[in-house]
């Protein structure tokens, strides 16, 4: 049972979690379910995002009607009975022979537990989402995608300098010059008119977040802000070459993971040709 925190309001969670964060205890749980033949119980996606209300934000991060579920999940949730066990007691549920559930809660170790599964994930997302998520991804394939984000990372200090994503932009056009370019951020036309003022870029047609992570996986090449774990989500799910701007280590590790193209970098360094021969190579 993936458990996704918040608190209950009539029927909804007041949540402070993104959905790059909820897909993270929805992915270790329908991986498990998948290994050893369990069923999931469906989770409460539907959610009020404080923060997202109080600073104007045009994602809400509500989620409702993004997901539904099929037949391989339920929706019973009377555990009386059952006997119940957290993630990191996994060992004992497994050798448990009464009716067990077992909990997913919070981060966990991230991305590392799902490695070798993000085709899987990719086709029970498909599976669940209400809009067709491939012709989403199809229409990204020409573009390399900028993952820019603002909004409350700017405010709590964790956003990468927009001046970052221009130098990028400087050096690609060097390479590609006439390579399109889509924006995906939650920050201003006024924000980003460093970069919209070239020709070939422009913000990624507006949609509903798991369609956004869609489009991202059809990219040829992610740039992104590196501590956000939605634009992991779009990396992840379709392999997607990337520059990454990491804080600390831990996110660059984290970036390198992910993709079999993946280079990280801190705000003050700089590309080598190097790095970008390794993320452009010939996709």
């Amino acid at each position: 049972m993936p458990v996704f925190p918040g608190t209950p309001f009539f029927g909804v969670r007041i949540s402070s979690y993104g959905l790059g964060n909820l897909l993270l205890i929805w992915a270790r749980a329908v991986v498990y379910a998948k290994d050893i033949g369990a069923v999931v119980v469906w989770p409460s996606w539907t959610q009020i995002h404080l923060g997202g209300w109080f600073r104007g934000d045009k994602d809400k991060r509500t989620y409702c009607g993004t997901f539904y579920p099929t037949r391989s999940y339920t929706r019973r949730c009377d555990f009386r009975g059952h006997l119940k066990f957290e993630e990191h007691e996994l060992a004992e549920f497994l050798s448990e022979q009464r009716s067990a559930v077992v909990y997913f809660r919070g981060l966990g170790e991230g991305f590392s537990s799902l490695c070798g599964h993000s085709n899987f994930l990719w086709r029970e997302l498909c599976s669940i989402s209400k809009t067709d998520l491939n012709s989403f991804r199809q229409s990204a394939v020409e573009y390399v995608g900028f993952g820019i984000r603002l909004g409350d990372f700017k405010t709590l200090g964790w956003s990468t300098p927009v001046e970052w994503f221009e130098l990028r932009l400087k050096e690609l056009r060097l390479m590609r010059p006439h390579q399109k370019v889509w924006i995906f951020s939650d920050g201003s036309d006024d924000e980003l008119a460093g970069l919209l003022k070239d020709t070939l870029v422009e913000r990624a047609p507006p949609c509903a977040p798991i369609e956004t992570i869609a489009q991202m996986s059809g990219t040829r090449l992610m740039i992104v802000t590196g501590g956000s774990s939605f634009y992991r989500w779009g990396v992840y799910l379709g392999n997607v070459p990337v520059l990454a701007c990491a804080y600390d280590k831990w996110q660059a590790e984290i970036w390198t993971y992910l993709s079999s193209r993946g280079v990280a970098l801190t705000s003050v360094e700089k590309p080598s040709l190097c790095d970008w021969e390794t993320v452009l190579g010939t996709k």
